[in-house]
C-alpha cells in the first residue's frame, strides 16, 4: 500500500510527464483532475463504503447530460438561421422539434430549440435588434444576455448594423461569439457559372472571408473569428471547423457536454469525441471494478459503454441501416460493419488480461494519464480488503485495455465511414445543378 501511494505521488510530482504537448496540451490539468476525483473517492469511501463509491462513479459519469449549455443564434432576416439551429442539432425542418425553415422572417419571439440527444443542450433563435418588443436600448435584458455561453452572429452577405453592435456589446462582456457568414456553396456556385474558364472555390471562399473581415475590422471588432458554411452540407466548407471552435473555448465540462451531444460527424468531432471518451475509460472501468461480486453487472456496464461508443460515431447498426444512402453504403457493407461489432463483442473483459501487459511497452500522453489514473484507482481498491482487491484489481486492468482497444477500432470504423460520406458530399457538388 505505501509502495503503491509512493509511486502514485511520483507521477503526480513528475515534471516531465505533465508538461504541455502538442498531443494534448491540456494534460497537466487532466492530471489535477484524476488526482481530485481520487481524494473524493477516498473521502466517499471512508464515509459511505463502497455503495457510495459506485453511486459517485456512476454519477461522475453521467455528469456531462446534467450541464446547461446555451447557443444564441442571430442575423438579420433570410440569413440562414433556422436552417442552422436545425444543422447543429442534426435535425431538418420536417422532424419533431424541427426549427421552421422559410422564405421569410419567422423568427419574432424568443425561441429555444433543445438537442435530441441532450435536453440541457439548447439553441435559442434569437429576435432582431430594434424590433418594437426588442428594442436596442433593452435588448440585452430582454433577451437574457447574462444566460448565454455562446453567440453566433449570422449573415448571408455583408454583416449589418445590428450585427455589428451586437458584436460589440458581447465583446465587452466578455462573451464568446462567432460570425458565421452562410450560403458560402451558391456564392461558388454563382462563381462558377460566371467564371467557368478561371472559377477557383478558394478564391471565392479567401474574397468573402476579406471582405467580411473589411466590414468587421470598420466597426472595431476585435481578431473577429469567420466561419463560412453551407447549413445544407456540414462536411464541406467549415462548419466543423466552427464546431471545433466551440469545442476548444469550451471548459472542460461544457466541452465534454458539446462533443458528446454534437451528432454532426465531421472529422474534427470525431477526434474530439474519441478524445472525450478516452478521458472515461478508467473512471468507468473502476465502476465496472466495483461491482466484482455480480458478473452479469459487469458485462452489462461494460456492453453499455462499448454501445456509447457506437453511439457516439454514429456506427451501431440502427443509425447505419437509417443512413445507408446518405453514406452510401452497400448490404455488403452493412454486413462487414455487423461482423465487425460481434467480432469486437468478443473481447471480453476476463479474455484481456493477456494483452493488459502491453501497458507498460506503450507511450503517449493518453497512456500516461490511462497508467496514473490506474495507479489512483487501485490506491482505493486497496483500502477495500484483501477480498474485494483480488476480484476487482485484474478487472480494472483488463477492463481499461478492453475499452481501450474497442474505442481504437471503433474510431478508425467512423473515420472510414466519414470518409464515404465526405467523397459522397465531394461528388455531389461537382454535380450540382
Amino acid at each position: 500500500m505505501d509502495a503503491l501511494k509512493k509511486e502514485y505521488q511520483d507521477w503526480m510530482d513528475s515534471s516531465d510527464v505533465w508538461h504541455e504537448t502538442d498531443e494534448n496540451k491540456f494534460e497537466g490539468s487532466t492530471a489535477d483532475n484524476i488526482d481530485d476525483k481520487i481524494k473524493v473517492l477516498e473521502g466517499v469511501l471512508k464515509d459511505k463504503g463502497i455503495e457510495g463509491v459506485k453511486q459517485e462513479l456512476s454519477s461522475d459519469l453521467d455528469k456531462w447530460k446534467n450541464t446547461d449549455l446555451h447557443i444564441a443564434v442571430t442575423g438579420s432576416s433570410g440569413a440562414g438561421k433556422s436552417a442552422f439551429i436545425n444543422a447543429i442539432r442534426d435535425v431538418c425542418a420536417d422532424d419533431e422539434g424541427g426549427a421552421e425553415v422559410g422564405v421569410t422572417e419567422t423568427t419574432m419571439e424568443l425561441t429555444p430549440y433543445k438537442h435530441p440527444k441532450n435536453p440541457n443542450f439548447i439553441v435559442w433563435d434569437m429576435p432582431g435588434v430594434g424590433t418594437p418588443k426588442y428594442p436596442k436600448d433593452k435588448y440585452l435584458t430582454c433577451v437574457k444576455f447574462d444566460r448565454y455561453d455562446f453567440f453566433m452572429i449570422l449573415s448571408k452577405s455583408r454583416f449589418t448594423e445590428e450585427d455589428l453592435w451586437l458584436a460589440k456589446q458581447i465583446q465587452e462582456r466578455k462573451k464568446r461569439f462567432y460570425f458565421v457568414r452562410t450560403n458560402i456553396d451558391i456564392d461558388i456556385y454563382n462563381d462558377s457559372r460566371a467564371h467557368p474558364k478561371s472559377h477557383s472555390a478558394q478564391d471565392v471562399m479567401g474574397k468573402v472571408r476579406q471582405d467580411c473581415h473589411t466590414n468587421l475590422d470598420a466597426a472595431d471588432i476585435e481578431a473577429p473569428l469567420v466561419f463560412l458554411i453551407d447549413n445544407h452540407d456540414k462536411l464541406k466548407y467549415e462548419f466543423g471547423q466552427l464546431e471545433l471552435q466551440l469545442l476548444q473555448d469550451s471548459d472542460s465540462l461544457k466541452m465534454e457536454a458539446i462533443a458528446l451531444s454534437l451528432s454532426v460527424l465531421t472529422s474534427e468531432v470525431l477526434q474530439k469525441k474519441k478524445d472525450v471518451l478516452e478521458k472515461r475509460i478508467a473512471e468507468k472501468a473502476m465502476e465496472i471494478a466495483c461491482v466484482w461480486d455480480d458478473v452479469d453487472r459487469q458485462k452489462q456496464l461494460f456492453e453499455d459503454e462499448i454501445l456509447t461508443y457506437k453511439e457516439q460515431f454514429n456506427i451501431d447498426d440502427k443509425t447505419l441501416s437509417a443512413n445507408k444512402d446518405v453514406l452510401s453504403l452497400t448490404d455488403a457493407n452493412l454486413k462487414e460493419f455487423k461482423k465487425f461489432f460481434k467480432d469486437l463483442s468478443k473481447d471480453t473483459v476476463s479474455q484481456l488480461s493477456k494483452k493488459s501487459a502491453s501497458l507498460s511497452g506503450r507511450s503517449g500522453s493518453f497512456i500516461r494519464i490511462l497508467r496514473q489514473s490506474l495507479l489512483g484507482y487501485q490506491l482505493i481498491i486497496f483500502q477495500l480488503g484483501e477480498g474485494f482487491r483480488s476480484h476487482s484489481q485484474p478487472v480494472l486492468q483488463f477492463s481499461c485495455f478492453a475499452l481501450h482497444q474497442n474505442l481504437g477500432e471503433m474510431y478508425k470504423m467512423a473515420l472510414k465511414v466519414y470518409d464515404l460520406n465526405a467523397q459522397k458530399s465531394f461528388v455531389k457538388s461537382i454535380y450540382k445543378p
